[in-house]
């Protein structure tokens, strides 16, 4: 995975804009937005599974630029870029397939964002997305089934994990514990020196401040950056993390969003179980 990453970001990112074809030694056709879409989430799975604060900037980056070419102000996102030429009109994605859409998956990127920085540019576009694809969630919720897994991360926000460790083997007993976790409403970010650290503050500020205790790896659990008391025995990391509260949210008023509301709470407690 990281290999075939840093081929994409060597060979198809030329310009900071993601290409979708490669052959011959040359890269062409600019992405659309399922291309960049997948790419970002890519890059954060990496992130969460090494800890290298390259991938976040790369993922940080690549937001930036779907932000710019493929983003309306109302909070649609667009399959093609803005300067496409010899389009009558630009499809904005709004049901899911076999494969998720770009939307339904870039909605699902700026939330991880938003948990991972706390930077509330990322919250104010999740809520213009919620209210630009609310009618058809309130209407045909499963026609964004993806989608509908950021709606249970509106109504159950994620936790924010960061363990600090002198190295990966020291860290491992609490990612053990972590993995063993049935919550998956998590970003997790895995420090294992203090270079990386500092790296890692100019994209995650959160992360600034959290430092081992009693030269043990230690365990933050945080939630609307507001954090619990750091551990570093992985039982009460186990319960730090297990808890979930809920929030009240709604993304659009219309005459079946309560209906839909039901939905989306059953789904949700299928899915905690």
């Amino acid at each position: 995975g990281a290999r075939a990453a840093q081929f994409i970001l060597n060979n198809l990112q030329p310009t900071g804009q993601l290409l979708r074809a490669y052959a011959a030694d040359k890269a062409s056709h600019i992405g659309y937005i399922e291309d960049h879409a997948f790419m970002i989430a890519a890059l954060l799975d990496l992130f969460e599974a090494s800890g290298d604060a390259k991938w976040m900037e790369h993922a940080i980056s690549l937001d930036k630029a779907v932000a710019r070419s493929y983003e309306d102000q109302e909070g649609n996102w667009y399959r093609t870029h803005k300067d496409h030429s010899n389009l009558l009109v630009r499809e904005s994605p709004n049901h899911d397939g076999a494969e998720p859409s770009g939307a339904s998956v870039m909605l699902q990127n700026v939330m991880r964002l938003h948990a991972f920085t706390t930077i509330d540019s990322y919250r104010q576009r999740s809520e213009k997305a919620f209210q630009a694809y609310g009618q058809i969630l309130s209407s045909y919720p499963l026609s964004l089934d993806k989608m509908l897994l950021a709606t249970h991360w509106k109504a159950y926000p994620p936790k924010e994990v960061f363990i600090i460790a002198n190295n990966s083997h020291e860290a491992k007993e609490m990612v053990d514990t972590l993995r063993r976790s049935p919550i998956k409403n998590r970003v997790v970010a895995v420090v294992t020196s203090q270079q990386q650290q500092r790296r890692l503050e100019k994209v995650i500020p959160p992360i600034k401040g959290k430092e081992m205790r009693n030269k043990q790896t230690t365990a933050y659990v945080c939630q609307n950056g507001s954090c619990q008391f750091p551990t570093t025995k992985p039982e009460v990391f186990w319960c730090c993390q297990t808890k979930q509260n809920k929030q009240r949210f709604s993304f659009v008023a219309t005459p079946n969003t309560t209906k839909t509301i039901g939905f989306l709470w059953l789904l949700s407690q299928t899915i905690q179980k």
